[in-house]
């Protein structure tokens, strides 16, 4: 089909497919708060994406925003440090993929769906977790249970993805992306009654600079649309 070879869909099928094994990789491998924390610059990833590719207007306050959130980042990452965790660099794979991901849904034609979009993008996901699937020592039966969670993630997958998409496209920016700080409250309950892991001092430390900075730079994003300056 000639809409399957539009550009702004390829591009945005590659940010998918990227965040995707980038996330699942990184939950596979490091702690989920960390994970989750972490993962709170994708917001400010596509303030930045919009400045540098969409030519969106960023003035200094939204550009200290940014800065400021990748200090947090690093509070997180610790380069260089004991508590350094290199499984912890897969997040920043699912943050730039899912930034690539949502600004070309800004650009998608009105003619394509977001229903044809999504299904789209499944195709070379599913090619790519067989290849990483063949890698890692082929195809193993699962058990009813684990088949039970894999079509519970499939089917939330699918709502999330089709919800956030819409929303991405006929929503502004500035209103939806800071919806997506409330996960990490979601995720940090879950990471402490099911894995008991709780963050450490600087981890929290971080990710409040992450989230403060995301919620003021669309704060001020929205306030400038709604002055029209």
């Amino acid at each position: 089909m000639p809409d399957a070879r539009n550009p702004a869909l390829l591009i945005r099928t590659l940010g998918e497919v990227a965040g995707s094994i980038g996330i699942v990789v990184a939950l596979g491998l490091a702690p989920l708060s960390s994970v989750i924390a972490l993962a709170q610059a994708q917001p400010l990833a596509v303030v930045l994406g919009a400045a540098l590719f969409l030519r969106e207007d960023v003035g200094w306050r939204r550009w200290a925003a940014v800065g400021l959130a990748l200090i947090g980042v690093l509070m997180i990452l610790r380069p260089g440090f004991s508590a350094f965790d290199p499984n912890l660099l897969w997040v920043l794979v699912y943050v730039i993929g899912l930034a690539t991901r949502d600004l070309a849904s800004r650009r998608l034609p009105a003619r394509i769906s977001t229903s044809f979009a999504v299904a789209w993008s499944m195709v070379p996901m599913t090619l790519a977790g067989a290849l990483m699937m063949f890698f890692q020592g082929g195809w193993r039966p699962v058990s009813i249970e684990t088949a039970a969670w894999y079509l519970g993630m499939i089917l939330a997958l699918a709502v999330a993805l089709w919800t956030l998409t819409t929303a991405m496209r006929s929503g502004d920016v500035s209103s939806v992306a800071p919806f997506r700080y409330s996960r990490i409250l979601f995720a940090l309950i879950i990471a402490y009654f099911a894995f008991d892991e709780i963050p450490d001092l600087m981890t929290w430390a971080g990710v409040t600079l992450i989230v403060g900075s995301g919620l003021y730079a669309f704060w001020r994003e929205r306030r400038l649309a709604e002055t029209g300056a």
